[in-house]
């Protein structure tokens, strides 16, 4: 569990979604999502923060150490770049 500074913790997720427009009619223009979970790579609990804005084509992906604070992992760029959704957006099909 995360401490902040006045000694009260935090577990879980949040979820974001903005449109304008009706859910079922209009496709959300910007997604963000924070949650923790435990980072296999690094053997240790992250917070992971996903934000993707079609409207702007943009993504991030920013996993951060609970322990040191230190960032673990960052992506950021362009949402239709291929380059940003793994090796398998790449593959030829």
């Amino acid at each position: 569990m995360a401490l902040d500074d006045a000694g009260v913790g935090f577990e879980g997720s949040l979820a974001v979604k903005a449109r304008q427009g009706q859910p079922g009619h209009v496709r959300p223009f910007r997604e963000m999502s924070e949650v923790v979970l435990w980072n296999h790579k690094h053997r240790c609990m992250a917070r992971r923060r996903i934000v993707v804005d079609p409207a702007t084509d943009y993504y991030l992906q920013e996993w951060t150490s609970l322990d040191t604070g230190v960032v673990l992992f960052h992506k950021e760029g362009r949402l239709g770049d291929p380059a940003m959704h793994g090796e398998s957006a790449r593959r030829p099909r």
